[in-house]
């Protein structure tokens, strides 16, 4: 992966902007990805599984950092990765009830 300075540079003072703790993470695992770092490297790193960072990286490929945000973030679990077929996302709803929408 070609690394882009200009935009690790961004994500830079995003991070130093940043005061959720979950945002920092979501946004630094996008900063090594681009950084040249596979998602495996970036979990173990960061102590998440390789998936979660696979979410995280195409949620900044398709929306930037407002695909970081908690109520941007969805996932789907299906039988092919040893999960129930399921979707859970966050809505704003949601996250002012703390419940996760099934």
């Amino acid at each position: 992966m070609k690394m882009n300075n200009e935009e690790i540079e961004y994500l830079n003072t995003a991070m130093k902007e940043v005061s959720d703790k979950r945002l920092y993470e979501r946004v630094l695992a996008v900063r090594l990805r681009l950084e040249g770092h596979t998602l495996e490297e970036i979990g173990n790193i960061l102590g998440r599984a390789r998936q979660t960072i696979s979410l995280y990286w195409h949620a900044y490929q398709e929306q930037g950092l407002s695909g970081l945000s908690d109520g941007s973030l969805s996932w789907t679990t299906d039988k092919t990765h040893g999960g129930a077929a399921s979707s859970v996302s966050r809505d704003a709803g949601a996250a002012s009830t703390g419940r996760c929408r099934f």
